[in-house]
């Protein structure tokens, strides 16, 4: 069971890992919506990622189609989007994981509309390029999960590579 401070704490850091991941989370023209209801969104195929602890397990579904980009190139962006979840996720559970990007038909993710959930979230993220980017959240809890994500709480920052 999740509360709905929990509920929105993991949507609040998965449209911050969007932003962040995909285009630029200080560019006001690239933002995050959530799509209500059970959407059919336009593109064929889907990256899943896992992130999962002793208490939770979090799917996230970024689709594309691949005329779109190169398969390299959405791997690395749901990668990138997962990895910040994942830190931001390790403030509230620990041992935390997550898995490598598995590319999937997007019918094969419709299947999880059937599973046992107890958090499903769609996402629409409007890039500053005109590009539109769909992605859901899936979240099973094991446990009673309530944490809350402070609105204006700002990411960690990471690690920026530096060239001696």
């Amino acid at each position: 069971m999740m509360t709905e401070q929990a509920k929105a704490g993991v949507d609040q850091l998965l449209s911050r890992a969007l932003l962040s991941s995909v285009g630029a989370a200080d560019d006001p023209a690239t933002s995050v919506h959530i799509v209500a209801g059970t959407p059919d969104f336009p593109e064929t195929n889907v990256v899943v990622l896992t992130i999962s602890s002793y208490l939770v397990k979090l799917m996230v579904m970024i689709y594309f189609t691949p005329e779109q980009a190169t398969l390299d190139a959405v791997a690395e962006t749901a990668n990138l989007c997962c990895g910040v979840l994942n830190r931001d996720l390790g403030a509230f559970f620990p041992h935390i994981g997550m898995s490598t990007p598995n590319i999937l038909y997007k019918q094969s993710a419709l299947h999880v509309r059937s599973l046992p959930y107890s958090h499903l979230q769609h996402f629409s993220v409007d890039t500053a390029s005109g590009r539109q980017i769909h992605a859901s959240l899936c979240v099973f809890a094991y446990d009673v999960i309530d944490f809350t994500v402070e609105q204006d709480q700002q990411p960690e920052e990471t690690g920026e590579l530096e060239l001696f």
